[in-house]
């Protein structure tokens, strides 16, 4: 917790490389900062509370020595109080961001770093199904392993609706792909084409 609180704010650089918007950056900035070496972290908590942090940065992914893969998840567009009206489930927590970059209704945006911990599945399970009225919303991976990862989100909720990413083989690719797309053909783009 110590470590946590003695990071810096986020500094946007790295995120808006990978194609997030800075309303987007803003909008989960509570859970994310900079750790002493320029990396962007990613808050995970369990049921205890914060339980460790995702590590990125240009050519590297890590998770906090010592610590335990928990949940990266933030509410954005709804009060805590409020039960959310979806969930959003992504295998990282940048994939997480530019999902909800591209659909940015209102929800509880949740990832699980990866590879899913022994711990994690109940965690996910319990978060799935404490929320019975939500509409859950699988962003994982255009994969083998995202479907996998599908298959045991619809395992606790069946109702999980599936977005696949359209262009890519995961929602941060497709929202860089767009960025260039837009770029290369601004007047296609304000067309809506």
């Amino acid at each position: 917790m110590a470590l946590w609180h003695g990071f810096q704010p986020c500094r946007p650089a790295y995120l808006e490389s990978r194609g997030l918007a800075p309303s987007t950056i803003t909008a989960f900035a509570e859970r994310i900062r900079t750790d002493g070496r320029g990396n962007t972290v990613f808050r995970h908590d369990d049921r205890d509370g914060l339980s460790g942090w995702e590590v990125k940065n240009r050519g590297f992914t890590g998770f906090a020595a010592g610590g335990r893969k928990g949940l990266f998840g933030c509410r954005v567009g709804i009060d805590r109080a409020d039960d959310p009206p979806r969930l959003i489930v992504a295998e990282s927590a940048i994939d997480a961001m530019s999902y909800h970059q591209h659909d940015p209704a209102p929800a509880l945006v949740l990832s699980f770093g990866g590879e899913l911990s022994p711990e994690q599945p109940e965690l996910l399970r319990h978060v799935l199904t404490r929320h019975p009225a939500a509409e859950i919303v699988t962003a994982t991976d255009n994969d083998a392993q995202g479907d996998v990862f599908a298959a045991l989100i619809e395992s606790y909720r069946p109702d999980a609706r599936r977005a696949r990413p359209p262009t890519s083989k995961d929602w941060n690719d497709t929202l860089r792909h767009t960025l260039v797309q837009q770029r290369a053909f601004p007047l296609l783009a304000t067309l809506g084409l």
